[in-house]
């Protein structure tokens, strides 16, 4: 289904959801050229509406064109940047990640070397997949110097926060991205995670049922966090003189 309906016609009677179907059809089938033309052809008609760069990006990032798949998703970012979360864009940066492990020569592949806001978000998120932490944190506390009211940034920037392990900065920084945006399912799931490692276990419940409410389809993951959070305290009980932390956040 398209993001902002089924708004506009190519004047032969292909509706913008048509293109995206065929799209998807000719994606599942491998035939990723021809499904990013498609994508391609719905981009001009509505150019407020993400989905047609994110698709594209997507079929690009199946044909290994890593550049060609992040200008796409650049392009989509800013038009709703709520989605730099998607899993498509998620298994792009872990496909650079694994083409190109050394930071430098990765953010030169994906042409994000220069300072520009429009790419200090992909560029932080790299940074995070290639274990740069501290230079992924760098790069967001810039954007968020410039754009406070980002709530996609906190989050990310939180998530990295709980992984270093630092909870009580992860609880704080995903709390705002809350307050931004109250419908983002896995900030409530990764904050359940922070509070889990600040001993706050009625905390992490709370979150994990309203990221469930909020997104059903993060039950297997939850369930996941759930299951290493339990596994922690089994081990914490039968070894008390071991010191553990919170359960790390299965991989999206």
């Amino acid at each position: 289904m398209a993001l902002f309906g089924d708004k506009f016609s190519d004047g032969t009677g292909a509706s913008l959801t048509d293109f995206i179907q065929r799209g998807d059809v000719l994606a599942a089938a491998g035939h990723f050229d021809e499904a990013a033309a498609l994508f391609e052809q719905a981009k001009p008609a509505v150019p407020d509406n993400p989905e047609p760069w994110f698709k594209k990006g997507s079929a690009l990032s199946a044909l290994e064109q890593i550049a060609q798949a992040l200008e796409e998703f650049r392009g989509g970012i800013r038009l709703l940047p709520v989605y730099a979360e998607t899993k498509p864009l998620g298994e792009t940066l872990q496909l650079v990640a694994r083409l190109e492990p050394d930071t430098a020569a990765a953010l030169r592949l994906m042409r994000l070397e220069g300072d520009y806001r429009g790419s200090l978000l992909l560029r932080g998120w790299l940074k995070a997949v290639l274990d740069d932490r501290r230079g992924a944190l760098a790069d967001f506390d810039e954007l968020l110097k410039a754009e406070p009211e980002n709530a996609q940034a906190w989050y990310l920037r939180g998530k990295i926060k709980a992984g270093l392990p630092d909870p009580d900065g992860a609880v704080a920084d995903i709390s705002r991205a809350i307050e931004l945006s109250p419908g983002m399912a896995r900030a409530y799931a990764q904050r359940a995670i922070a509070f889990l490692g600040l001993d706050k276990p009625g905390q992490a419940a709370a979150d994990l049922a309203k990221a469930a409410e909020l997104d059903p389809s993060l039950k297997p993951w939850l369930d996941e966090c759930v299951g290493q959070f339990v596994a922690l305290l089994e081990r914490q009980l039968k070894f008390p003189e071991e010191s553990a932390g919170a359960p790390q956040a299965p991989r999206e």
